[in-house]
């Protein structure tokens, strides 16, 4: 009787976890459906490329406006390495093209998600649903 073919993979596979940029990205945009009582909500369109590793979207949506959809960033990194990201698309004027660490990435979001255009634009959205 043949024996069985052993497990290969290492121990350590599925044992560490580490909070991710795109994880960071969905529990902002989580905050912002509850602080909009769901009038105005935000989701992060991750699509992933091998050439350029991953790109997540944060897009702000009013489902009531017909399903509007408007990308505040985006945000890119290598498909082994969460930095440094890339800001590769700004509509919140932030100035920040590279983030280097979790910190940056923090530091980036209060300024991107707290700007005064970010604000204008979920208030706009809010205002045409009254």
């Amino acid at each position: 009787m043949a024996s069985p073919v052993p497990n290969l993979w290492s121990r350590a596979v599925g044992e560490q976890f580490v909070v991710t940029p795109r994880s960071i990205l969905k529990q902002q945009a989580g905050f912002l459906g509850e602080k909009t009582k769901y009038m105005v909500t935000a989701s992060v369109d991750t699509t992933a490329d091998p050439k350029h590793g991953f790109r997540h979207g944060f897009v702000l949506e009013a489902n009531a406006l017909g399903g509007y959809h408007f990308e505040l960033f985006a945000l890119r990194h290598a498909d082994r390495d969460f930095y440094p990201i890339k800001v590769v698309s700004d509509a919140t004027d932030s100035g920040t093209t590279r983030i280097h660490s979790e910190e940056e990435l923090l530091a980036f979001l209060k300024t991107a998600l707290g700007s005064e255009k970010t604000t204008q634009v979920v208030n706009t959205l809010l205002s045409q649903m009254v």
